[in-house]
């Protein structure tokens, strides 16, 4: 049995390492680290701290092959009166002989610094950025392509999520207003097993804007041990609330876009100081983002 148990193991290390739709846990934990060490201050949109992060996330693209670009717009203004600069990060893929596109979403601003206390943002929503860019290695890596072959892709890092989400505003007025879009994927908070849905299942997911595609993602979900959930903590309230009235979602379902949102829910470290990169749990986040990656190989 011990050698049984050995082999299992080494197959499933070959697997991860040949599967380039299963990210490194070690590539995830640097990316969240810095998008929420202090050099980026919290991420508050208009700061310093905001643009540090939309260089990273810069880098990063360009590191894949991409040539992303910057959508800027004037923030609306804080307590203070003050506004700013907000920085939208865009990246885009077409593909001969279509017109339709899926676009793929992650805010990245957070609530930076209050009273002198740094609030990291590493799971809201340093984590999805990381599973963004984790997605656009694979679509760049991807010369096939095999991953959402019939569509072009966008790939957009929103600003001012926490500032009347005038990020998402912005970039369906410049980027979306016209176009043939088959779908939106948002990814908002997936990095954490802290609050499970159900305490006996605490590999999981929630999926919210799926029911077409239920069946194709629970067979997905299956092949990496994770519990599907399509309704926010099982509940058409918390749904209602948490789908269509907060986030980007609001601002694209409100345009009638089809919008499907990836979470692993909000815990007792959400828009707290305690939300740093050590409290995510890398295993469950790389298992998901290769869970998204197989599902936009399938649609």
């Amino acid at each position: 049995m011990p050698h049984c148990r050995g082999l299992i193991s080494f197959l499933l290390a070959f697997l991860i390492i040949a599967n380039p739709s299963a990210p490194a846990q070690d590539g995830l934990f640097k990316d969240v680290s810095f998008l929420s060490s202090p050099l980026c201050g919290g991420r508050a949109s208009g700061t310093i701290g905001a643009s540090e992060a939309a260089r990273y996330i810069l880098r990063r693209l360009e590191k894949d092959g991409y040539s992303p670009s910057v959508q800027c717009f004037t923030l609306p203004a804080d307590k203070e009166g003050n506004k700013g600069i907000g920085r939208n990060v865009i990246a885009e893929i077409r593909r001969p002989g279509t017109s339709r596109w899926v676009v793929l979403t992650a805010f990245y601003d957070g609530m930076g610094e209050m009273d002198g206390k740094l609030f990291p943002g590493a799971d809201s929503n340093a984590s999805g950025v990381a599973g963004l860019l984790a997605i656009a290695d694979s679509l760049g890596a991807d010369s096939t392509p095999s991953i959402l072959k019939g569509c072009n892709v966008l790939l957009a890092f929103l600003d001012g999520n926490n500032r009347e989400m005038s990020g998402a505003q912005t970039f369906w007025k410049k980027s979306l207003s016209g176009r043939n879009v088959r779908s939106v994927v948002d990814l908002d908070i997936i990095g954490s097993s802290l609050a499970p849905v159900k305490p006996y299942h605490k590999e999981f997911l929630m999926v919210i804007g799926a029911d077409q595609y239920r069946k194709t993602l629970d067979a997905l979900a299956s092949g990496q041990g994770l519990m599907l959930y399509y309704q926010y903590y099982m509940s058409r309230d918390f749904t209602e609330m948490f789908y269509r009235r907060m986030g980007s979602r609001k601002v694209f379902l409100e345009h009638e876009l089809p919008v499907v949102w990836f979470t692993s829910g909000i815990t007792m470290n959400t828009n707290r100081t305690t939300d740093t990169a050590e409290t995510l749990d890398y295993d469950q986040l790389r298992r998901r983002i290769a869970l998204i990656v197989a599902w936009l190989r399938k649609i």
